[in-house]
């Protein structure tokens, strides 16, 4: 007897789900192939795979049976562990994009809903004055020894180009015998950092002539202190390159030095963006700060852009200028 297959609707598919494990597996290494940042893809799988631990708990292990219903009941969990709205909502973006490849894998049927939310109000960033963060290693002395050049360099370069405590540390150098320049590294001549971007490559960014000289000094100093062989730009004690932790307390200890308090490196990046925003906009700033949408820039600095905004209607379409030129032609 020959068994009957019953004919989908036309324009839907048939939906296999899997273990929801194993989809998650699958996702991650998808954007690992994609080339996202490490640090990315660490966040992913932890979100992921506390929401697989969690829907294994539901008794629902397979993919099929992710729905609206059960990610409410999640970010209810999140919420009864003191996860900030915040967390839960980063979270839940990393489910819908779970969902959205187990759609195009075709073991699930439909994306979690617009109602599956969470509402949270953006914390506002308040950074430093730029003269009073430039004051960290502008009182540094160069005659202070081989650290005080590292330190300044680094910090300088750091503010000068907006960037990432991840991206000065990748910095290389091209040592005698190298048939090529590194993939991240500075040029002296032309004044161009490339640097690691999120997932993308090498990005290159321009510093200024000042920030040059002082990077100068330092890679001349930097010969009788690296280890051979070792091509990081900026070195530790031990003569290799520094990690995330040792800029941290670096900056942390500078900052002291200069009268203030509470500065993380994310502040320099913060205020240099927040600064080009204001004098030249938001698509500048975008492009400065290397983010892939403007709309990311106006999130993170949306103060900014609501101050510069006021700023301009107050000096060119204010209600007594705008009266005073008379009616409008």
């Amino acid at each position: 007897m020959t068994r009957r297959r019953h004919k989908l609707p036309e324009g839907t598919r048939r939906v296999v789900p899997m273990d929801i494990d194993l989809a998650a597996e699958n996702y991650l290494a998808r954007c690992r192939a994609r080339g996202l940042a490490l640090n990315t893809l660490k966040s992913y799988g932890t979100d992921l795979m506390q929401f697989v631990g969690f829907a294994y708990a539901q008794g629902a292990g397979i993919t099929g049976l992710m729905c609206d219903r059960l990610a409410e009941r999640w970010l209810d969990a999140l919420d009864s562990e003191g996860a900030s709205r915040r967390t839960q909502a980063r979270k839940l973006t990393v489910l819908r994009m779970f969902a959205r490849y187990c759609i195009g894998e075709g073991t699930l049927g439909a994306e979690l809903g617009p109602d599956v939310r969470v509402r949270y109000r953006a914390k506002r960033v308040t950074a430093p004055e730029l003269r009073e963060l430039a004051r960290i290693f502008e009182i540094i002395k160069p005659t202070a020894g081989w650290r005080a050049l590292r330190d300044r360099a680094l910090l300088r370069l750091s503010l000068d180009c907006a960037l990432r405590i991840s991206e000065p540390i990748a910095l290389d150098l091209t040592l005698p015998g190298d048939n090529r320049p590194p993939e991240f590294g500075i040029d002296l001549g032309t004044r161009i950092a490339r640097v690691p971007g999120k997932g993308t490559g090498a990005q290159t960014v321009q510093f200024s002539e000042t920030t040059g000289q002082w990077l100068a000094q330092w890679v001349h100093e930097r010969a009788a202190i690296a280890r051979p062989g070792e091509r990081a730009l900026f070195i530790s004690e031990r003569g290799t390159r520094m990690h995330r932790q040792t800029v941290h307390t670096m900056l942390r200890q500078r900052a002291a030095h200069a009268g203030l308090s509470d500065v993380h490196f994310q502040l320099l990046r913060h205020r240099r963006i927040g600064g080009v925003l204001d004098k030249l906009g938001d698509r500048a700033a975008s492009a400065f700060a290397r983010h892939s949408h403007v709309t990311t820039t106006n999130e993170v600095y949306g103060h900014h852009a609501a101050t510069r905004t006021q700023r301009m209607i107050a000096e060119h379409a204010s209600l007594d200028a705008m009266l005073a030129q008379g009616p409008t032609p």
